[in-house]
């Protein structure tokens, strides 16, 4: 789940933001998902906090297509545990891609 100036992952039984990097993952996992993490916060204007949020919706539904494609990579490096997936176009935790179409696209996130 990203959030501003956090790690990308987070610990559901005892909320706490989690370090990929203390994870038994691959440095390039890792690497990753601090790249994705980066992404995010650079939505984030911090001289104009009311200019926040991704610049298009191209860039958007990029964002979050790309975290299921880290979701992906994580269940297959961390086969035991149970992963879900905050895609801020659907309202609910999710564990797999919804099937339908995307709902609309809203500049905030």
């Amino acid at each position: 789940m990203s959030d501003y100036e956090c790690w990308p992952l987070w610990d559901m039984d005892e909320p706490r933001n989690i370090d990929p990097a203390t994870l038994p993952i691959s440095s390039s996992l890792v690497a990753k998902l601090n790249r994705w993490s980066a992404d995010f916060d650079k939505t984030l204007d911090r001289k104009d906090q009311s200019n926040i949020g991704f610049r298009s919706e191209e860039d958007f539904n990029n964002y979050y297509d790309a975290g299921w494609e880290l979701l992906d990579l994580l269940r297959v490096e961390l086969k035991s545990i149970s992963i879900f997936y905050r895609d801020r176009r659907y309202p609910d935790l999710l564990k797999e891609r919804p099937a339908r179409e995307r709902p609309a696209w809203d500049t905030h996130i």
